[in-house]
């Protein structure tokens, strides 16, 4: 399934785009994990006279929380992953931008959602590795700019270990 989105960044690839970024995790009970992503995201999106709507996929990076869960080696041939069960995510704008006088602008962030709830089955995500997130975005006003946006990922997932996929 492909979800379309006008823009990207991945904190891995775009890491002077994000800032003030913070995790945790910590154990459950029955092998299910915590994972808290937050942080924000540099953008620049200008609005017009009508609304400029975009929808930005932000990959946040799950991988980071490993060091925190003292997981020790894997077996060997295999690799960690926490498959999500639950999960709940939010973003709002946190810097905007007017350069003249606001006349019937707005900044918005309209929808947050992560690639589950668009249709990916969760059954394929590992909370170890990139967690797109896909926000509809809008901006009104020829010189409105929303600069910067916050979010904030939870989830709740098992915890396993998957055979390595050797590529010959």
């Amino acid at each position: 399934m492909t979800i379309p989105f006008n823009f990207q960044l991945s904190e891995r690839q775009d890491s002077g785009s994000f800032d003030s970024l913070h995790w945790m995790a910590y154990r459950l009970a029955d092998r299910r994990i915590l994972v808290d992503l937050t942080g924000i995201v540099l953008l620049g999106l200008r609005g017009s006279g009508d609304w400029v709507r975009q929808t930005l996929r932000v990959d946040v990076y799950g991988g980071k929380v490993e060091p925190l869960l003292s997981l020790g080696p894997a077996e060997q041939g295999h690799h960690w992953v926490i498959q999500p069960v639950m999960w709940s995510v939010a973003a709002a704008p946190a810097s905007i931008f007017n350069r003249n006088t606001a006349v019937n602008a707005g900044w918005a962030v309209d929808t947050c959602n992560t690639e589950w709830d668009l249709g990916e089955p969760a059954s394929s995500g590992d909370l170890l590795d990139d967690v797109s997130l896909y926000l509809n975005l809008a901006v009104r006003d020829t010189d409105g700019i929303l600069y910067r946006i916050t979010y904030d990922f939870r989830a709740v997932g098992n915890l396993h270990q998957e055979r390595d996929i050797v590529v010959e």
